[in-house]
């Protein structure tokens, strides 16, 4: 099953022990300690000198993205426990100043591609660079990087096929033209979804997407943030939930199958697999993706009108496949 979870900036950008308790009574099963500015470093590697993360199912730390060159030691050999204990070490291409001091963690050091603010890291060209410095060091894909610095996610789809065998997480967030991380939207969820397929199913998601945590409605952002992440990540050409769920019930049931795998789109894919699948009303779906209610409800009946042109049947899905009524 897939950890999921947040960057502990992402839901207290100042106090990373209140972003583990959120994340604790959330019950996510990934986490990611950021450091990003150094002076958080001291703090969370304190804390987990006394502090059990077992009900996490994986770990990481951002190391910190600036700091001066004759720093790079002293922080290197601070994160050294954390490597032992079995987490990644996330960071920055242009924080490795001098690859020998990094060479110690392996696989666990996790080199991030960057956004287009960075002169390095952004493309596969540019990372393999690194990598060559760096061969034991694992790989972690910020899909809002990259979608940032080429939108036709053509460069994405160049690194997770290279560095397919490196992958150990992924980064979630849409990121703006100013490189800050934003909450998902649709056309953000559009272009995700070209690359799905190419994100090995076991590979945790790490959520950058700030969330305020103060507010009386965080719990439900959270959730409703992950689904939003899931909607867009979903593997539509193979989708495991339309196949088990359908099944080969009838003929009728098949002609669905073969109706949605062959003559739908990604967008009507994935708003199908929220509704009939996951039960979400529009609103819901509204609320995670952005988009308007109006559309769903074109699109949903454009969807019946061209199944029973094909099929001849004037059934709705979920009668076929014997689920609860949905708005289809």
């Amino acid at each position: 099953m897939r950890s999921i979870g947040f960057s502990t900036g992402a839901l207290a950008k100042d106090d990373f022990k209140k972003a583990v308790e959120i994340s604790h009574r959330q019950k996510l099963g990934a986490i990611e300690l950021s450091a990003l500015r150094k002076e958080e470093l001291p703090g969370i590697v304190g804390w987990l000198k006394n502090s059990t993360t077992a009900s996490f199912n994986y770990v990481s730390i951002h190391a910190p993205s600036r700091y001066a060159a004759d720093e790079e030691v002293a922080i290197a050999n601070s994160l050294l426990p954390a490597m032992e204990r079995g987490f990644h070490i996330v960071i920055h291409p242009d924080a490795v100043r001098e690859p020998a001091h990094w060479k110690a963690f392996g696989r666990s050091l996790c080199i991030e591609n960057m956004d287009k603010r960075k002169p390095i890291g952004r493309t596969a060209t540019e990372l393999r660079k690194i990598f060559n410095k760096l061969p034991e060091a694992s790989f972690c894909f910020d899909i809002g990087h990259a979608r940032q610095v080429d939108p036709t996610m053509s460069a994405a789809g160049e690194m997770l096929r290279e560095f397919s065998g490196r992958l150990a997480q992924l980064h979630v967030s849409d990121v703006n033209s100013s490189s800050q991380h934003e909450r998902l939207n649709w056309c953000a969820s559009q272009s995700f979804a070209k690359v799905a397929d190419l994100v090995p199913a076991e590979t945790p998601w790490i959520l950058e997407t700030p969330i305020d945590a103060a507010g009386s409605s965080a719990d439900r952002a959270i959730q409703e943030e992950i689904a939003a992440a899931r909607a867009a990540l979903t593997r539509l050409k193979n989708c495991q939930a339309i196949s088990r769920i359908i099944g080969e019930k009838n003929a009728e049931s098949a002609a669905w199958r073969q109706f949605v795998r062959n003559e739908l789109n990604r967008s009507e894919k994935t708003v199908l697999i929220l509704m009939i699948y996951e039960n979400y009303n529009a609103e819901t779906i509204t609320a995670n993706l952005g988009i308007p209610t109006s559309q769903i409800d074109s699109l949903l009946k454009s969807v019946r009108h061209r199944f029973e042109e094909l099929t001849g049947s004037d059934k709705p899905p979920t009668e076929i496949l014997g689920l609860p009524k949905a708005a289809v």
